[in-house]
């Protein structure tokens, strides 16, 4: 939130107030607070002193989606990249990303 200013390569700068309360709801919504147990799989697997920039350089979500094909994801226009959860899991709006719900578009159901 601090570099807004440079976000990647983008200007994405708020004022004040807006990023006060985006970041006040970041901290307090962060997956070391969360009991919810798939932030705590997140959280745990993150070296101390780690701070990945984007969810999908956890080690815990590249080891749920090490299986993936990245032709299904990157080269599927449909989908086009793993932080586009809700092109494949039919259920990540209301925060549910269980492998039975996931649909990947012109491949159908994924079991892995």
């Amino acid at each position: 939130m601090s570099q807004l200013d440079n976000h990647f390569g983008d200007n994405a700068e708020l004022d004040a107030e807006v990023s006060r309360s985006i970041s006040e709801y970041l901290l307090s919504n962060s997956a070391d607070k969360s009991n919810y147990r798939r932030s705590i799989k997140f959280n745990k697997s993150i070296k101390s002193g780690d701070v990945p920039v984007r969810i999908t350089a956890t080690p815990y979500f590249r080891h749920k989606h090490d299986e993936v094909p990245d032709r299904l994801v990157s080269a599927n226009p449909k989908v086009r990249s793993f932080s586009q959860c809700n092109a494949c899991h039919a259920k990540a709006e209301q925060g549910s990303f269980s492998e039975h719900d996931i649909s990947i578009p012109g491949y159908g159901q994924w079991d892995d």
